[in-house]
């Protein structure tokens, strides 16, 4: 009911014509202003994001306003999003999707939907989060939101990588492709264009992996958003490393480590020591391997990342045995074994027992190498 058309109301008697006018409170308005700053902030704390939503939500039900209260079942969705509640978001994208297909809004609904298939990713249930990117596909097609589809048409390319349908994969990002240069918007197609990469490293098809990151990274030049451009780099480090093209790709790496530090960007800082120690391991360098895998190991155990330091651990017994310094091989993959075992992660642990015999072998201990069996 839309109160702004009072002619629609002539016949009603005055009491009722004032209910009506006055029907978006001042609370609403309120609450809509509120929700956007909330938005706003959902960079911020995860736990006040909730908090806040959750208020406005319980002022909300005293309305009739239910575009609002989906908005904000979407919003708390997004916050217990980012803080890793994957479980809970999807019951309240899901409250937010009721809403929003009960009053046929069709927009708010194709996000509801991407959103849903991006939890169902986070959680590595990819099969699950396939139906509903496609069927955000088919409303935003419906709506000619087009900028909007590239973004979900990324998003299910990626699930089919991970499941390792390559094919299917690059049938969607080549859609996404078509509709980011009718639109001549560069940075969807550096999106797209280095997610076909990706593939082509899956397939192993090096140069075309190679050709795709670059054209990527040129339409990139410019852009305020640094990390993607790390990405990249590091991407092309990867491929030129396969190719063995070592001084190439630690150029790359170096590259992707200065830009790094120079935003704080821990994750990127970390990858780029582990990928310098891989070139140089390639190339018969291990003291400076040692170096720059100490470097990661340093950092990981500082920003508590447990999988990095798990990986890096085992980097640094496999280069302490070429060097042939048993002990601290064996003291590094202790400590590997441990984070393995707390972490569950199975094809981590069996690599580390295989060194372990090797070091076990190297010093004499027999008895202890048949145990790592």
């Amino acid at each position: 009911m839309e109160c702004n058309k009072l002619i629609i109301f002539k016949n009603y008697p005055a009491l009722v014509l004032l209910k009506c006018i006055f029907l978006e409170t001042p609370d609403i308005q309120k609450i809509r202003g509120e929700l956007a700053d909330l938005r706003t902030s959902l960079n911020g704390d995860p736990g006040h994001t909730i908090s806040m939503a959750n208020k406005l939500l319980e002022r909300a039900n005293h309305t009739d306003d239910l575009k609002l209260k989906a908005e904000i079942f979407h919003v708390t969705g997004l916050a217990l999003h980012k803080a890793g509640q994957f479980e809970q978001a999807l019951i309240w994208y899901r409250e937010a999707l009721l809403i929003r297909r009960n009053i046929d809004d069709k927009k708010g609904a194709s996000l509801s939907l991407n959103n849903i298939g991006l939890a169902y990713h986070d959680m590595g249930q990819f099969k699950e989060a396939i139906p509903y990117y496609m069927e955000a596909i088919s409303l935003k097609q419906e709506l000619n939101e087009y900028k909007s589809l590239t973004a979900t048409y990324e998003n299910l390319g990626v699930v089919y990588q991970r499941l390792s349908e390559y094919k299917m994969a690059m049938e969607v990002y080549y859609k996404s492709l078509k509709i980011s240069e009718d639109l001549n918007d560069d940075l969807l197609i550096a999106l797209t264009y280095q997610n076909m990469g990706i593939v082509y490293l899956s397939w192993g098809n090096d140069q075309s992996a190679l050709e795709m990151f670059k054209k990527s990274l040129e339409l990139r030049k410019g852009s305020t958003d640094t990390i993607p451009v790390i990405q990249l780099e590091n991407n092309i480090g990867l491929v030129l490393k396969n190719l063995r093209k070592y001084d190439e790709a630690l150029g790359y790496y170096e590259q992707c480590l200065q830009l790094s530090e120079s935003i704080n960007y821990r994750d990127g800082v970390m990858a780029a020591h582990n990928n310098i120690g891989e070139v140089y391991l390639a190339t018969g360098k291990y003291h400076d391997a040692l170096k720059a895998y100490l470097k990661c190991y340093e950092l990981s155990v500082f920003n508590l990342d447990y999988t990095e330091q798990c990986a890096s651990s085992i980097n640094l017994g496999d280069i302490y045995i070429l060097l042939k310094e048993y002990d601290e091989a064996y003291n590094y993959l202790q400590v590997a074994l441990s984070l393995c075992k707390n972490t569950e992660d199975k094809a981590k642990e069996r690599q580390v027992y295989w060194h372990l015999i090797e070091v076990h072998e190297k010093k004499g201990r027999l008895a202890e190498a048949l145990d790592c069996y």
